[in-house]
């Protein structure tokens, strides 16, 4: 069997509208399962015993966020061979045929191999005005669908299969198709985020490895922003104070993280998760302090910590010395032998470990959480990627790679290799040495 798309519903205390979502889209892929992140109303645990009996349900035994929830769609994808995993909110509706006619578009996108993320555009519920009854077919059965005009122009250039693709920055969660074959490129979503900019903080890593993301403008699907409404130019979500919280804390976490990847984008969402966010709170919504203080707190605490590890960072190159950073020294490995001896060893180095005629000799070390194998490892294993495969991988990017300057450094060089980076230095803690592996990266390489 070919299969193609899996999607997942991430779900809490659902309502009826999941069984909405369910059949809006149960036609339109291979498999669909839910991960439900620990519902507590009664309502919604009926609702998921109707559903469980139609698919595969994935109960947490507690609320583990959004972005766990994603991660274990994503792997049950990857161990199931789908090509695309379709991601979804338990707020949204989509109409017939929306994904085999984005697919079938696809197909023809001359870029289409550095695309991988595909979406139809969002309409928020909250918003339609000027609605109107339409007549859908679907498997030769009738269904009434609430649209407005502008939709019902969009479905008809849909039939005809004339899809207006925009590539662009961001794509929020729910809808999103994407390639599982990303999840090993770029790693999976970040648990520490919990929920919000889950679905941000993974599109920006796309754009920073060089891979884009693309909707369909003319193809819509329906969702529902929180308890969203409309109030002069405003969409007025009604966020809970908790999620003020998190929508605070981490958009300073995208703007730390991506300003130079997108500054313009990072800027945009950190002012509407905090000051214009608050000012809207403050116009339009109840419990205003509560939202207003949850808020601060997230950013503050964000803010804090940024500067906390700015500080240590510095304070850790000025007071380690170089001998107790490398340690012991092992004589007699080099190439993949390296790698797995300073892995075993998780300390010491290995001097002339790899050996390129442009450079000639590199050094690896096991370094600390700031530098060397270390702190590689422990950036791969936050992103959810094999470690056996990636250590795997390392010999052959180091000795096979392109060598390119680094441009924020003169001290450093880029190697790149399918897509990777590892970056090497010879000015180490302040003080000469031969080349030395620091750090590792993913993103296209340069033409």
């Amino acid at each position: 069997m070919n299969k193609n798309i899996l999607a997942v519903i991430v779900s809490y205390n659902p309502d009826n509208s999941i069984i909405k979502l369910y059949n809006s889209i149960k036609e339109q892929v291979d498999e669909l399962i839910i991960v439900d992140n620990a519902s507590t109303e009664e309502e919604s645990r009926k609702i998921l015993e109707e559903l469980s009996q139609k698919l595969k349900i994935i109960y947490n035994n507690k609320n583990l966020g959004i972005a766990t929830a994603l991660n274990q769609g994503a792997k049950y994808a990857i161990e199931n061979e789908y090509k695309w995993l379709l991601t979804l909110d338990q707020d949204s509706e989509f109409f017939p045929h929306t994904y085999e006619t984005l697919l079938a578009s696809y197909k023809n996108m001359p870029d289409k191999d550095d695309v991988m993320l595909i979406a139809p555009k969002y309409k928020e519920r909250q918003c339609i005005m000027y609605n109107v009854q339409c007549t859908i077919k679907d498997n030769d059965k009738e269904r009434q669908c609430t649209i407005n005009d502008k939709m019902t122009k969009d479905l008809k250039i849909r039939k005809e299969s004339n899809v207006l693709w925009k590539e662009v920055i961001l794509n929020l969660t729910s809808g999103s198709l994407i390639k599982t074959e990303s999840f090993k490129k770029i790693g999976f979503f970040d648990e520490k985020l919990f929920i919000d900019q889950v679905d941000n903080d993974y599109c920006y890593r796309l754009k920073k490895a060089g891979y884009k993301t693309k909707i369909a403008q003319n193809i819509l699907f329906l969702h529902k922003l929180g308890n969203s409404k409309k109030k002069l130019w405003f969409i007025i979500t009604n966020h809970s104070p908790i999620r003020r919280y998190y929508l605070a804390r981490n958009s300073t976490t995208m703007l730390k993280r991506y300003f130079f990847v997108a500054p313009y984008t990072t800027v945009r969402y950190f002012l509407g998760g905090t000051i214009f966010g608050w000012i809207k709170i403050l116009l339009f919504e109840k419990n205003k302090f509560k939202k207003i203080f949850y808020g601060i707190k997230g950013m503050l605490e964000e803010v804090y910590k940024l500067n906390i590890k700015k500080n240590n960072t510095k304070s850790i190159k000025k007071i380690i010395p170089l001998k107790n950073f490398l340690g012991k020294e092992f004589i007699g490995y080099s190439g993949q032998d390296a790698i797995d001896k300073i892995y075993k060893e998780k300390q010491g180095y290995i001097k002339n470990a790899f050996y390129r005629k442009d450079i000639g000799y590199i050094t690896l070390a096991w370094g600390n959480e700031e530098s060397g194998l270390c702190h590689i490892i422990k950036r791969r294993t936050e992103q959810k990627i094999d470690i056996s495969i990636f250590l795997s991988d390392l010999s052959d990017i180091i000795i096979k790679g392109n060598l390119y300057k680094n441009k924020k450094s003169s001290s450093r060089r880029n190697i790149w290799y399918n897509g990777k980076i590892v970056i090497i230095e010879t000015t180490y803690y302040g003080k000469n040495l031969n080349w030395i592996v620091s750090s590792f990266n993913q993103r296209k390489e340069p033409k």
